[in-house]
């Protein structure tokens, strides 16, 4: 996955009139059927078509003999007809919620940050393995001493980023922040232990997560870490030794059948 490296650029046009809708019921509970079916009727009181798709799992809204059995649904889905086990998700991330996620809380932080006044923040990524919360790389070009250690603070804090982290890293502007590999090497070549690393105690958190202070203190304690060139060194910190991009791009094409996965 890649990470959101550059916002999109607005184009204006007229709004095109919208003819037809197809509306998608795949849940057999009151709160998943009801809100299809005031849709659908919206959409026809403006005179739009409008097509309601009942997968397996949305059929009881069509069925006679269920009718009188549907209800709000707490948790799962009645319409599988099975037992539902109350738990998370079973298995260890990335997994297909963390991928959906990762993806809003990515943007929601990048907006927060810069609502925040923080200039210049180039990608952002929640990372899948934790969850899309406990990990968040922050990627931004440097504009005055203590930008990145601002930017990191905040992106742990703000309300998109704050609840059950664990670490935010932040990386300079030529780090893709959806790449571990790039961010490792950043942390490993650019991070200082005496000056580049906070610990914040006593945050938002829930009981959900396994370090958190306890079952009645859903608290918990964050790093921050600031994996950026040292600002005062910036102009005479060592120049990466790396192959053109141009260069990169003829390899991959040369020998994209033989070169592994992920390369």
């Amino acid at each position: 996955m890649t990470s959101v490296l550059e916002q999109p650029e607005l184009h204006t046009s007229d709004p095109k009139t919208i003819e037809k809708v197809a509306i998608v019921v795949a849940k057999g509970s009151l709160e998943g059927i009801y809100p299809a079916l005031i849709m659908a009727n919206g959409a026809r009181m403006d005179g739009i078509e409008a097509d309601l798709f009942f997968t397996f799992f949305g059929l009881d809204a069509i069925r006679k003999d269920r009718l009188e059995k549907i209800k709000v649904a707490t948790v799962g889905n009645p319409g599988l007809h099975l037992p539902t086990l109350l738990g998370a998700v079973p298995g260890i991330p990335p997994d297909d919620d963390s991928f959906y996620r990762c993806t809003y809380r990515s943007g929601a932080v990048w907006n927060q940050l810069e609502a925040a006044g923080v200039p210049e923040v180039k990608g952002v990524w929640s990372h899948e393995t934790g969850g899309s919360r406990l990990w968040l790389n922050v990627s931004i070009k440097q504009m005055y001493g203590g930008h990145s250690k601002q930017a990191g603070l905040i992106a742990s804090q703000c309300h998109a980023g704050a609840y059950a982290n664990r670490f935010v890293v932040v990386v300079d502007d030529d780090i893709d922040p959806a790449d571990m590999n790039k961010v490792m090497w950043a942390m490993c070549t650019r991070f200082e232990p005496r000056e580049g690393i906070e610990i914040l105690r006593g945050c938002w958190s829930t009981v959900l997560d396994p370090m958190c202070y306890g079952p009645d203190d859903p608290r918990n304690a964050r790093v921050v870490i600031d994996a950026c060139k040292p600002f005062n060194r910036r102009d005479t910190f060592p120049l990466m030794v790396r192959n053109s991009k141009e260069l990169d791009d003829r390899i991959l094409q040369k020998f994209n059948d033989i070169l592994p996965r992920g390369h």
